[in-house]
């Protein structure tokens, strides 16, 4: 009997097949209910490209009905991984593991592990149909890029593709701050504010991994009201910065008050012109 985590490294460590079974029977009581399972997390992650029809990858349907997909569509499902399964790289970067006990060890089917600099997964691939395929990940300067390489005619072409492919995005791109949480946006006056002007800040953090043409390239379009009305409560989404790339949309930033501003009373307006 093993545990859910010992399957799990099974088939992250060292391509186990039979794990992928046991796991999808325990979790949906059949491998036909966890392709369903499959398909719709695909569907959900925008994977238009992509079919699952078996829970181990190998070639057991007729050409043209089997397992496909893409290397967008598998480089989503990844970056879904690493991000909200962090976890799960713990295991892609394991390269051996004492199993049943210590009685086997399961050894790393990914060879660039400990060869690659700041690589730490993520899944090889084979079949006779798709080729020798990896999915790879690897962090540099604060900076994680994933590849994918598919349909190669060996190991060792797939894996020299990975390491030529990672060295060309960690040389030619790196993190650029668009803007900060809580960076000043601008001010915004106050009709009958107690004060006579609210504060704006971001209210997330953009970060663009770009070339060093691309940097130069960005625009940055602020949203505002030029008056408010008061009262204002710290918060209160005011406007939004547009962070663009040529005719590409990078993100939405809603911009939010500073702090609470009260309303004048009517003898405190009046005060005013005096």
């Amino acid at each position: 009997v093993f545990t859910l985590r010992e399957l799990m490294e099974a088939a992250a460590i060292s391509s186990a097949n039979d794990a992928c079974v046991a796991i999808a029977e325990h979790v949906s009581g059949s491998t036909t209910g966890f392709v369903r399972l499959m398909n719709d997390r695909a569907q959900s992650l925008g994977m238009q490209d992509t079919r699952v029809v078996n829970v181990h990858g190998l070639d057991n349907t007729p050409r043209g009905k089997g397992n496909l997909s893409t290397a967008h569509d598998l480089s989503k499902v990844a970056r879904e991984l690493i991000l909200g399964h962090p976890e799960a790289l713990e295991w892609s970067s394991t390269r051996r593991k004492p199993f049943r006990n210590g009685k086997f060890t399961l050894r790393a089917t990914n060879k660039l592990l400990g060869r690659f600099q700041g690589l730490d997964g993520l899944k090889t691939g084979y079949t006779r149909r798709a080729g020798s395929c990896l999915v790879s990940t690897a962090t540099r300067h604060d900076m994680r890029l994933i590849s994918v390489i598919l349909g190669a005619p060996s190991v060792s072409a797939r894996n020299r593709e990975t390491r030529r492919l990672l060295t060309w995005g960690f040389n030619n791109f790196s993190r650029v701050p668009i803007v900060e949480t809580g960076e000043l946006m601008g001010k915004i006056v106050l009709n009958w504010g107690i004060e006579p002007e609210v504060r704006v800040l971001a209210q997330d953090t953009v970060v663009a991994v770009l070339t060093s043409d691309q940097k130069d390239q960005i625009v940055r379009h602020l949203e505002l009201p030029e008056e408010l009305s008061a009262p204002i409560t710290a918060g209160d989404e005011l406007g939004r910065l547009k962070v663009s790339l040529g005719d590409s949309l990078l993100a939405v930033v809603p911009i939010h008050a500073e702090k609470s501003i009260g309303r004048m009373g009517l003898w405190d307006k009046l005060m005013t012109y005096f």
